[in-house]
């Protein structure tokens, strides 16, 4: 998202690329977190951890869908309106953890929480912007590779700083 943001010339085709790029990740991230959940129900030797890595797993997409969002919005610096709709979908989500838990679902209630925020942020976000992507067919891939090279480079310098904070 950064590489929109910090860009000195921004087209509708860059961001159209960019959204398309984020979405196959953001698909192969959710896929690869529900993969995980059987061998992390091995590792803890608790079989519900699976159940919990697939219902988690559409997390990863919704949160890596809201970046570009939050980009867009950062470049006009409508950064109070993010905030505003960031706090909102917070306390929705906060309520209706609160809710299901008093309802007698346990630990689903979390998954509410963790699910309901970026679902509702996306909603929100998505209202604000009013931006569509053109069709993935008009990606242009090679004209993106800069900016695609830059959210890399920014993506594994910031996976390596908090990989090596928690180590």
């Amino acid at each position: 998202a950064q590489a929109v943001v910090q860009q000195e010339r921004v087209t509708h085709k860059l961001v159209t690329t960019r959204f398309w790029t984020k979405l196959a990740l953001g698909i192969f991230l959710m896929s690869s977190v529900a993969a995980l959940g059987p061998y992390a129900s091995h590792f803890y030797g608790t079989p519900q951890v699976s159940e919990l890595f697939l219902w988690l797993s559409p997390y990863v997409l919704l949160v890596v869908l809201n970046t570009q969002l939050v980009a867009i919005l950062r470049r006009q610096f409508r950064i109070r309106q993010i905030e505003i709709i960031s706090f909102l979908a917070t306390i929705l989500a906060a309520i209706a953890a609160v809710l299901t838990a008093f309802a007698g679902y346990g630990v689903m209630a979390l998954v509410v929480q963790l699910l309901l925020q970026p679902a509702a942020s996306f909603i929100g976000l998505v209202m604000l912007v009013r931006w569509v992507p053109s069709s993935p067919w008009k990606a242009d891939f090679r004209d993106a590779r800069a900016a695609l090279k830059f959210g890399g480079f920014l993506a594994a310098e910031r996976l390596l700083g908090e990989l090596g904070r928690n180590l």
